[in-house]
């Protein structure tokens, strides 16, 4: 999956975004462009300053993510009245608990979206 930032104005305009590598992509990176750093799935923890290789890919991954979301959103902030952070996707629930911002998570809030459309356009 990927990290997707979009910007919706307060008047529901869509203005764009921001797409980067996801969790499990960035993971996946970092043993497949390298020779010899290992596979490795998300941890419970993530140390601030890893002191094994593991804990190092796990402390640059997750929280360079977090630093990622923390300023593009402190980037709209400071640029925009009234920003909400709402969360999506399958990362969501890892990151939530991670991040210092209060925010609104909904991991399906995409998928409950197209249905919706769906719905809507099926009872036109």
């Amino acid at each position: 999956t990927c990290l997707k930032f979009d910007f919706i104005s307060s008047d529901g305009v869509y203005s764009g975004g921001a797409i980067s590598p996801g969790l499990q992509m960035r993971y996946e990176a970092l043993h497949s462009f390298t020779d010899q750093l290992p596979l490795l799935a998300p941890a419970e923890e993530t140390p601030l300053i890893g002191n094994s290789t593991a804990q190092s890919i796990h402390s640059g991954i997750v929280n360079g993510m977090i630093a990622e979301i923390e300023g593009i959103t402190a980037s709209y902030q400071n640029q925009f009245a009234n920003v909400r952070l709402i969360l999506t996707g399958g990362d969501s629930r890892y990151f939530l608990n991670h991040l210092k911002k209060s925010i609104f998570a909904d991991p399906e809030l995409t998928l409950k979206g197209l249905q919706f459309i769906l719905l809507h356009n099926c009872t036109q």
